[in-house]
């Protein structure tokens, strides 16, 4: 299976990316309820099961709320364009709702993030920090600014 968290509160249940396995993952762990779905970084093995929010759309009855950097929107908008297609709108298509998120930090419900700046050789590459947890992925440089911010405690909860 491909890299991807669930994370979980009482209120609140987010996936961080949806590789190609994202339906099948999904699946297996038997969730119910997504709240929203967060990117690292838009390469295809990390967005190519976006399109499998569609059945948790189907379900809570809503757009997927899904949180990614511009570049990343980007790639969103082109690999799934039928997605943003309103003209040619279907039943069945993902139905999915963009908001822009940078390195300042941010809440999606009643989870904190902090985002956290790694690099993939030279593609910027988002980690992210909730509670005394850190998730990077397909990452092979970290400034010594971002370390810090790693070890560091969160104080803007």
């Amino acid at each position: 299976m491909r890299t991807s968290i669930l994370i979980e509160s009482d209120a609140t249940a987010i996936v961080v990316d949806t590789g190609p396995d994202f339906r099948q993952q999904m699946l297996r762990e038997k969730v119910k309820r997504l709240d929203a779905v967060l990117f690292t970084h838009g390469h295809k093995d990390h967005v190519a099961g976006l399109d499998d929010v569609r059945a948790f759309n189907y379900f809570l009855q809503k757009p997927m709320d899904v949180y990614a950097t511009g570049p990343v929107q980007e790639i969103i908008r082109n690999e799934f364009s039928y997605a943003f297609d309103r003209e040619n709108d279907y039943p069945g298509i993902p139905k999915i709702k963009l908001h822009t998120i940078d390195l300042q930090p941010f809440n999606i419900g009643d989870i904190n993030f902090q985002p956290v700046e790694v690099y993939h050789f030279k593609l910027q590459v988002l980690g992210f920090r909730f509670g005394d947890f850190t998730y990077i992925t397909d990452a092979n440089y970290i400034s010594a600014a971002e370390k810090i911010r790693l070890k560091a405690a969160v104080s803007w909860y």
